[in-house]
């Protein structure tokens, strides 16, 4: 591989820092600012996925023995949730 592939990550680097320093211009190049803004505000989203999704069970899971509490607490309304049915 050696020196060709070298080269290659040569001419990448200079067409990237060329792309980067040459879309600078916000309302010129909207369209370009505005998918980098999307993939910035999707790429956090999925950072925060586990977060989210742990946070969720853990609310879910509090609102449903909350729920239950409330339940058996109202006078004829006792239910054995062990009974198997």
């Amino acid at each position: 591989m050696g020196r060709k592939t070298d080269n290659v990550h040569a001419q990448a680097k200079r067409l990237y820092n060329y792309l980067r320093e040459n879309t600078r211009d916000k309302e010129k190049f909207g369209l370009v600012y505005a998918e980098l803004i999307g993939y910035g505000f999707r790429r956090n989203l999925w950072g925060m996925k586990k977060l989210g999704v742990t946070l969720s069970i853990m609310i879910w899971n509090r609102a449903l023995i909350t729920n239950r509490a409330e339940v058996n607490s109202l006078p004829g309304c006792e239910i054995d949730y062990h009974s198997g049915l």
